[in-house]
């Protein structure tokens, strides 16, 4: 037993080719108007002129749904030049697209910093902390034991190694009508937490 299985996309287009077919066999027959056929298939004129000049060019075969060829970008990154960028910002994660242009063009690749640029902002690494943090989980320690602290904290957890080390702090104000102006300092060892 063979299976077949259709896109929605398949399906869509295999109805259109249907229903242009259906219009233009009425339309050969001669028994309505053009007027008249586009009414009745909720069809503009102008479409239908559209698939009447394909129609004559080509019969039947020319109602299909043109495939159309993906548009062709001659200053796109080629795949070499997007593994040698990312070789640059591995090596040197703190340098920006002049650099990494200056860098290609030794090694005989030629891209401009502003494609550099867009490259790395899809990428999300259009900033020299992004490209840091990039490189570090690549495996290449660029970040201090601070910035690691610092990352940690970000994510809720702060570890530290002895009492004393990490304070956190919190302040606020309030205003009391007999007191004036109430300060209140936190203090907190990150050690206990």
């Amino acid at each position: 037993m063979i299976v077949y299985t259709y896109s929605w996309g398949d399906l869509l287009m295999d109805f259109s080719f249907k229903l242009r077919s259906m219009i233009f066999n009425d339309w050969v027959r001669g028994e309505e108007t053009v007027k008249d056929l586009c009414k009745r298939y909720g069809l503009s004129r102008k479409c239908f002129y559209k698939f009447k000049k394909r129609f004559d060019k080509d019969g039947f075969e020319g109602l299909h749904n043109k495939v159309r060829r993906p548009p062709s970008m001659p200053h796109a990154l080629s795949l070499e030049k997007k593994l040698a960028i990312m070789d640059c910002i591995y090596d040197k994660p703190v340098r920006g697209p002049r650099y990494i242009s200056m860098i290609l063009r030794q090694k005989g690749i030629y891209s401009s910093e502003g494609a550099i640029w867009n490259f790395l902002s899809k990428e999300e690494l259009n900033t020299r902390r992004k490209r840091r943090l990039w490189a570090e989980s690549q495996g290449k320690p660029t970040l201090t034991a601070k910035e690691k602290l610092c990352i940690a904290a970000k994510r809720g957890h702060i570890q530290s190694s002895s009492p004393g080390e990490l304070v956190s702090m919190d302040s606020f104000t309030a205003s009391v009508k007999s007191l004036g102006r109430v300060w209140q300092f936190t203090a907190c060892d990150t050690y206990s937490s």
